[in-house]
């Protein structure tokens, strides 16, 4: 699926947030007008090259733009850090070394760095992980 396709479905997705159970019929009443509901945790995972990192900063505006108190939080290669945190709408950069793990994956330091990871993304709650990637290894 190209970039657009993925926009076209994270719009989708997020904008079914802003229908709460009892505006879109469920209990056959209406919803408050002055009831916003709480902004999303966003999680964009883009690990892979410099080019498709640069690609989908706009994605991180789109977000925001939909959804202006969304939280976005970005997943990507530690060398390609930098760009994704001078996005002002981007929360926390996850920094994180896929290939590099791959090459040492029997390194004690390995296993530290990707269990850290691993604590640092549960300990929020993403409504949403977007993978713009859209393979299997990321």
């Amino acid at each position: 699926m190209n970039e657009a396709g993925w926009l076209r479905w994270a719009a989708i997705i997020i904008g079914s947030l802003s229908e709460s159970p009892d505006s879109v019929g469920f209990s056959g009443r209406t919803s408050t007008p002055n009831v916003t509901p709480p902004a999303p945790a966003i999680l964009l995972v883009k690990t892979s090259s410099l080019g498709d990192v640069v690609h989908n900063l706009p994605v991180v505006s789109d977000i925001r733009r939909a959804l202006p108190g969304a939280v976005v939080d970005w997943a990507v290669e530690r060398s390609f850090a930098a760009l994704p945190a001078l996005h002002p709408a981007v929360r926390h950069v996850l920094p994180c070394a896929p290939r590099r793990w791959r090459r040492e994956l029997l390194r004690a330091t390995t296993w530290n760095e990707i269990g850290a990871l691993r604590r640092r993304l549960h300990a929020t709650r993403y409504d949403f992980v977007i993978d713009t990637q859209g393979l299997l290894k990321s």
